[in-house]
């Protein structure tokens, strides 16, 4: 990550803003019928995985369940995924796992990075599409970001990210998910 955003945040509101962001997108989700009927099924429940990173070695702060699982099968692959996802993510300079994705390995997207370069935090969820994931994570941040002018830049960089990754593959961005939650937060604050 080329420029810091320091995120200082109260003890539980990672968590908590996670789990408000994540209820909002499964809502979203099973009401859009853009979505197949599959997907939208499985978009009831996953894990969520709050890890602190310095250099190389990653600590796991949390996982926490959200929601109701389907099956056992669904909530072990959830865990899976969403502890891959940060691992993995703690090992690139990449700001989100889906720079790293790599489906035909089962590495998907939906972790991001927050702090510095050499101190950060990692947010992480599987549960639902792997573009709600990653734009759920991005909207738990700013939620939890308590300064003003810290939180109008971290907005502006996963802005930044989404249209320049939008340019490069003209579809399947994030870019719709992720300014469908900031759009209903910005009206629901």
């Amino acid at each position: 990550m080329s420029e810091e955003i320091l995120i200082e945040t109260k003890n539980g509101s990672l968590s908590r803003n996670a789990k408000k962001v994540i209820n909002v997108a499964c809502e979203i989700i099973k009401n859009d019928y853009s979505i197949p009927k599959d997907k939208r099924k499985l978009a009831t429940a996953g894990y969520l995985t709050i890890a602190y990173a310095s250099g190389r070695v990653i600590s796991i702060e949390s996982i926490e369940p959200t929601g109701d699982f389907a099956n056992m099968e669904r909530a072990d692959a959830c865990l899976v995924f969403s502890q891959e996802k940060a691992r993995r993510l703690s090992e690139k300079t990449d700001l989100t796992s889906f720079e790293s994705r790599d489906p035909a390995n089962k590495k998907y997207g939906g972790a991001i990075k927050v702090g510095g370069d050499k101190k950060f935090k990692i947010i992480s969820f599987s549960g639902l599409p792997e573009l709600w994931d990653e734009a759920s994570m991005f909207m738990t941040a700013i939620l939890s970001i308590e300064d003003d002018e810290a939180r109008r830049l971290f907005t502006k960089k996963a802005l930044d990210i989404y249209y320049g990754r939008n340019e490069k593959i003209q579809k399947d961005s994030g870019l719709v998910e992720f300014t469908t939650l900031l759009s209903h937060f910005s009206s629901h604050s």
